[in-house]
């Protein structure tokens, strides 16, 4: 649906602008937001609109006297201002949140995907040998390999394999990332195998 300009008010532009600063400025990136829990950017919003609120409130007209419970950040991030500068902070991390769940909503398609491959990955190119060493464009070029020979009409994309490493705390594919994780899925298949046997 395309935007009416009329839509594009300053609060949009200063909105967009302050998550560009997060990201750019703070190191807030996707890859940062996936590696948090869900619900603690919109927490963080929430406080700080809040805080806002108790500002603009005719009946109170004074910030908080402490930080909302659903802020889990650390304290050190807590950095309230005027309540119009919260309130675009506020509708930032909302919008943060919201990204990470349209990322993170990947599909239970593609994580299936993912997830098969990755123990299919050692079984068949390293049996004898799960402590494995490779590199995320290694791991990826495999893992499209597998796709097409699974017959899958989808292909999951380069970071939507990356978040996914990511969400599960793999932050890179040195020794111990993906080596970690395909253990614990052989494990799992193997005590499978045991208890079918």
């Amino acid at each position: 649906m395309p935007i009416n300009e009329n839509f594009i008010t300053q609060g949009v532009v200063d909105v967009i602008n302050e998550r560009k600063r997060q990201e750019l400025q703070e190191g807030w990136t996707d890859l940062h937001d996936d590696a948090l829990d869900d619900g603690v950017l919109a927490g963080a919003g929430a406080s700080y609109a809040m805080n806002a609120a108790s500002q603009l409130h005719p009946q109170t007209q004074l910030p908080l006297d402490e930080i909302p419970p659903w802020w889990q950040l650390s304290r050190s991030w807590w950095k309230p201002k005027s309540p119009r500068e919260d309130l675009v902070k506020a509708a930032a991390l909302i919008i943060a949140e919201i990204d990470k769940i349209d990322r993170s909503g990947a599909s239970d398609h593609e994580a299936g995907l993912i997830k098969s491959f990755i123990g299919d990955f050692l079984e068949t190119k390293y049996p004898d040998n799960p402590q494995i060493d490779v590199s995320l464009s290694e791991a990826y070029t495999a893992l499209t390999e597998f796709c097409k020979n699974h017959s899958s009409a989808y292909i999951p994309s380069m970071t939507t394999f990356r978040y996914w490493l990511v969400a599960r705390n793999i932050k890179c594919l040195r020794r111990g990332g993906i080596m970690r994780l395909c253990g614990k899925v052989l494990r799992k298949k193997a005590k499978g195998r045991e208890h079918h046997g």
